[in-house]
């Protein structure tokens, strides 16, 4: 049960706020001015790599569950 919640909140969620963030960037470039920072985009990269990292645990253990059944 908590693997399929997991799963869920690291795959669909975050990608849904990770695909939110990449609107409101592009809307800021759009502008006359655009000032990137690389702290947020450390932190775009950081939740990127954690979602697969969380994507792949969730199926890791959803498959151990299922070959058990």
């Amino acid at each position: 049960m908590f693997a399929f919640i997991g799963w869920l909140l690291a795959g669909p969620a975050a990608f849904y706020l990770l695909a939110q963030h990449t609107v409101a960037d592009m809307q800021q470039r759009a502008r006359p001015v655009y000032a990137g920072s690389k702290a947020v985009q450390g932190t775009y990269w950081t939740v990127v790599v954690l979602g697969f990292v969380g994507i792949a645990l969730g199926a890791w253990q959803i498959a151990e569950w299922a070959g058990r059944l």
